[in-house]
């Protein structure tokens, strides 16, 4: 069987994925606070990424 490649949407062009292994409870974590705060997993880490470069000197990139 022939596999089907989808079009990749406008806001991924020029990005790579990026994929972290935590436990359980953070996981749970963060979902409840991008409930609470009305945000998106993905805004959420590229928000935390962009902290840890400035907090290292580095542009804000992510």
């Amino acid at each position: 069987m022939a596999s089907i490649k989808t079009p990749q949407p406008p806001s991924r062009s020029g990005k790579k994925p990026v994929t972290a292994y935590v436990e359980k409870t953070a996981h749970k974590q963060l979902r409840s606070l991008g409930l609470d705060l009305d945000k998106s997993n993905q805004d959420m880490i590229v928000e935390a990424l962009n902290d840890y470069f400035s907090r290292h000197g580095l542009d804000r990139l992510a």
